[in-house]
């Protein structure tokens, strides 16, 4: 994921993160929840998977060691909300 985000390779980013999801609901964690739930969310929106970025964050946003009240989670919340049309 990290090399696919450092190239601009959106495609692969997003299926990375497609891993890392799945991988996670099988219980095999990769790397720490804070940073894929930024990193997903972000080369999702960037891939324009929209559908996919607010499914990563509902999955994600629970494990995270965030609170709801925090800065990135709720600049990730706006970014989603954003692209579905809502106000930011």
């Amino acid at each position: 994921l990290g090399q696919a985000l450092a190239a601009r390779d959106l495609p692969a980013g997003a299926a990375s993160v497609d891993v890392l999801l799945r991988d996670l609901a099988k219980g095999t964690p990769w790397i720490p929840a804070d940073d894929l739930l930024d990193a997903s969310v972000r080369v999702l929106l960037a891939a324009n998977r929209p559908a996919d970025a607010a499914f990563a964050f509902q999955a994600l946003q629970p494990k995270s060691t965030r609170g709801a009240t925090d800065l990135r989670v709720l600049l990730l919340s706006t970014y989603i909300t954003a692209t579905q049309g809502g106000r930011p």
